[in-house]
């Protein structure tokens, strides 16, 4: 009896203070992820990777330690370059002195074992350091927009590494997103319709360095969208549907001139490849978006020895993301894409959808007003309707407390009697002209 109570004794100690293996591996990530971070941006005492400018050796840096980062999570390099062997070099003009330059987008790959479809996880490097003014740039990296993704994306790529999946996972870090998506239409350039069809999901990492997190899939929800929104919500991941009215219009852009914040990133080549895309986003209370050059003022300092709040957020969507590739979700729900449903975007198809519309009232209208004078003209003679109309008058004069209306009664009847005639004659002369 004894032995019994000593034991029942240890089963209650270890499950109130030994933590859960759920619990154990949530605490791993996290280090993983704050680890990475801190790796990434400090050698030592120096700071490093805040220059990343497209373009610059500053960008091509980081994207050497990229590349290092993601061989050592064992996925294949999958570019042209024999030197970075996923490197993917492209020119772009660059917004800052509208000169031709050169960037890169870095691709790699993780082989399903079934393989024909795969899920691309995508983001952009380099950042907007070059745009800000020279004593604002340490300013502007405190909670570094496209850091926060990198880091994301890396920390999914962690999660995925030990997996097998039966579709082949692919990861794409775009070059130059700050430059007119440059990267980002590279390599939406290069997808087939043939290879579209296969990419079962695309999921864009756009910004998570403001408050409010959204997923955007199309202007109108579509099945792979709502499903990915309910399945985040249900793990808790605190997500919502983007839409026009959670942002005001920040600008104009080439690729959809009706644009939102949503549509101011990589997916917008996406869409237009065809390929079903889900883009993660964040917006602040205000509509726009995380830390940016232009918000320089009041943005934290990069000193590189305390974590930005974006890091629990990157770490939070890595981790849904990352269950949810592994879920059969993906591959069930992978019908439709989101480029109809999102029409009204192109600025072209919105005008031709007006001027159809307009047509249609248009056509509408006269349908019914040929039918309603036919019928009047059927019910009544003109000397009837002129009486019907004429006693309508007489009526409304009557019930009128105006004095002035009163004291014009007849000029008003005289009025409206002309104009009747008048209408009720040319009514004669169409009916004639028919017959």
């Amino acid at each position: 009896m004894k032995k019994l109570l000593v034991f029942v004794c240890a089963l209650i100690f270890a499950f109130a203070f030994v933590p859960s293996a759920k619990t154990t591996a949530k605490a791993e990530t996290t280090s993983w992820i704050e680890t990475e971070y801190l790796s990434t941006i400090k050698s030592g005492e120096t700071l490093r990777f805040y220059d990343r400018t497209a373009g610059t050796d500053g960008e091509k840096q980081f994207a050497i330690y990229l590349e290092q980062r993601m061989i050592s999570l064992g996925y294949t390099p999958s570019g042209s370059d024999s030197t970075n062997p996923s490197f993917e070099y492209f020119t772009f003009t660059s917004s800052i002195d509208g000169l031709v330059k050169y960037s890169q987008n870095l691709i790699f790959k993780k082989a399903g074992t079934v393989g024909g479809k795969k899920v691309v996880i995508c983001t952009s490097y380099d950042n907007a350091y070059g745009f800000a003014a020279e004593s604002d740039r340490l300013k502007m990296i405190g909670e570094d927009a496209s850091l926060s993704n990198v880091m994301c994306a890396l920390s999914i790529a962690q999660r995925l590494s030990t997996s097998s999946l039966e579709y082949d996972i692919e990861f794409v870090f775009f070059g130059a997103e700050y430059h007119g998506y440059a990267g980002g239409r590279e390599y939406s350039l290069g997808i087939s319709p043939k290879e579209a069809k296969n990419i079962l999901l695309a999921i864009n990492i756009d910004d998570l360095s403001a408050e409010g997190l959204f997923y955007y899939d199309a202007e109108k929800t579509t099945k792979y969208g709502s499903i990915f929104g309910k399945y985040s919500k249900n793990n808790g991941l605190k997500i919502e549907k983007y839409s026009a009215k959670n942002s005001i219009i920040l600008s104009e852009n080439e690729l959809y001139p009706f644009t939102h914040r949503a549509l101011m990133s990589d997916n917008t080549y996406l869409m237009q490849s065809g390929v079903r895309v889900i883009s993660l986003l964040s917006v602040d209370k205000n509509g726009v978006m995380g830390n940016e050059y232009y918000k320089a003022a009041s943005s934290s300092a990069f000193v590189g020895d305390s974590n930005p709040k974006s890091l629990a957020v990157a770490d939070s969507v890595s981790s849904v993301v990352a269950d949810y590739i592994q879920s059969k979700n993906v591959q069930i729900n992978a019908v439709g894409n989101g480029k109809l449903s999102a029409f009204l975007t192109n600025k072209n198809i919105a005008l031709a959808f007006v001027l159809v519309a307009l047509a249609l009232m248009w056509a509408t209208y006269f349908v019914v007003y040929k039918l309603l004078i036919k019928k009047l003209k059927q019910k009544y003679t003109p000397k009837e309707a002129e009486a019907q109309i004429n006693s309508m008058v007489d009526e409304e004069i009557k019930r009128s407390q105006s004095i002035e209306i009163k004291a014009n009664s007849q000029q008003i009847k005289d009025m409206f009697s002309e104009t009747i005639k008048k209408r009720l004659g040319e009514d004669e002369d169409d009916s004639s002209d028919e017959e």
